[in-house]
């Protein structure tokens, strides 16, 4: 979790977990105490937050949105941030999808496309 206005500073923690209760219960204790951090910091807490979560499959989308976003979304809440914009990416590196441009014969895109409507999906 960065902790400054410049996203140059950092807190971190790491813990092992078996199975996706064990998860979640310990992913709100590891938020509350960058939630801390953060304050003892800046004087307050964040407006934004924005999380990325790698290692979710097309099925595992529903469970979560039902449990870990709800998770955290109560872990604000005990905070006292109940207006808090929060934004939850799921990072997908497996995919099928190639795109080619026809010019004439089909090319990669150029560098930089970015592909952010009808072929994407909403859950993602």
């Amino acid at each position: 979790a960065s902790i400054n206005a410049t996203f140059t500073k950092f807190i971190s923690m790491a813990d092992f977990h078996s199975n996706q209760s064990e998860m979640t219960d310990k992913m709100c204790p590891a938020i509350a105490k960058a939630l801390r951090k953060y304050n003892s910091v800046n004087g307050c807490l964040p407006e934004r937050v924005i999380m990325y979560r790698d290692g979710v499959g097309d099925g595992q989308i529903p469970y979560v949105v039902e449990h870990e976003v709800a998770a955290i979304t109560k872990c604000f809440n005990e905070a006292g941030m109940d207006e808090v914009k929060f934004t939850y990416i799921i990072v997908s590196k497996r995919i099928n999808t190639r795109l080619f441009r026809n010019n004439g014969k089909p090319t990669n895109p150029p560098s930089g496309t970015v592909v952010d409507d009808v072929i994407t999906l909403p859950e993602r």
